[in-house]
């Protein structure tokens, strides 16, 4: 009886330490995703502003119909 309890606590011992380990290595897994995530997060706010930047707006509020392009020597 008392080598049964013993085992008893033994394996709840061991089932905190493993679930201990698990947490530890989900924190360090979020922590990991979220560093991943700030970084993605700055180069999109990089590029958008690029976009930005490139976009062609007319001064004045309008729809244009018909535009011919030309091209140095066609």
């Amino acid at each position: 009886m008392l080598r049964l309890q013993r085992q008893k606590s033994d394996l709840g011992l061991k089932i905190t330490d493993l679930r201990s380990q698990y947490y530890v290595q989900a924190r360090e897994a979020l922590s990991k995703a979220n560093a991943e995530v700030d970084m993605l997060s700055a180069i999109l706010k990089g590029r958008e502003d690029s976009v930005t930047r490139l976009t062609v707006r007319s001064p004045v509020r309008g729809i244009v119909k018909n535009i011919q392009v030309t091209t140095i020597g066609a």
